[in-house]
């Protein structure tokens, strides 16, 4: 009886000690830093839109469902927008009614909180390679244009040429909220027993058309189906 006791004993605290190292790693804390390379992938004049730079930072959490799976969701920081550099006669967007007012050079930042829903599968051992997929809702912060606008004037004998400095608040013509799609994959890279390094793509497309049509003169073509700002 005794034997079986600290057999019995023994299976108790073997069995706690695991079901502890198994609730310690059923979740991760994640800690992201990234550059987006932005875009409008709006359906009117699309490739007028240029790729700008962003920064993206935030954190998450990662709840394990077994050897493979995950779910992984948390907040961030992230830069949408794109760049302009054409001709145009608004500083925000490509609007261009006849001969054009300006030569513009801008870049439009829209600033949100993020938040995934995403589903991550993995393979491998030490070296693990992952994909992932999910869902984002998105709550905007704030959203500026800023940069140069160029104009000329041609009066005989005088040619002058205006530059304008562009900064301006455009929380205005921007929703409040957007949703979307996030599909990604990488490489998980070990540091120590504890701590590892996640390196990887990720693409997100936007779902909606987070410009406000009441304030353009494209309203009537939005209310045809096309969109004006797109993130992607």
């Amino acid at each position: 009886l005794a034997q079986w006791k600290r057999a019995y004993e023994w299976w108790q605290e073997w069995n706690q000690e695991e079901e502890k190292n198994q609730s310690q790693a059923k979740i991760d804390l994640i800690y992201r830093a990234a550059i987006n390379f932005m875009w409008n992938s709006s359906s009117l004049n699309p490739e007028i839109y240029k790729i700008a730079p962003g920064p993206s930072l935030g954190f998450g959490v990662d709840f394990n469902l077994g050897k493979r799976f995950s779910l992984q969701t948390g907040i961030s920081f992230v830069t949408n927008g794109y760049s302009l550099r054409d001709s145009s006669d608004s500083f925000h967007r490509y609007i261009l009614e006849g001969e054009p007012e300006y030569f513009v050079d801008t870049k439009t930042v829209i600033d949100y909180i993020s938040i995934p829903a995403l589903v991550n599968l993995s393979f491998g051992s030490k070296y693990r390679f992952f994909i992932s997929t999910g869902p984002y809702a998105a709550i905007k912060i704030n959203s500026l244009c800023s940069g140069r606008a160029y104009s000329a004037t041609n009066s005989e004998p005088e040619f002058r040429m205006e530059e304008t400095v562009v900064s301006d608040d455009i929380g205005w013509m921007i929703k409040d909220t957007d949703f979307g799609w996030i599909a990604g994959g990488g490489i998980t890279l070990p540091v120590t027993e504890r701590i590892k390094i996640d390196i990887g793509l990720q693409y997100n497309k936007g779902f909606r058309d987070v410009g406000r049509p009441e304030y353009s003169s494209e309203e009537y073509e939005v209310k045809k189906g096309m969109t004006l700002i797109r993130n992607n």
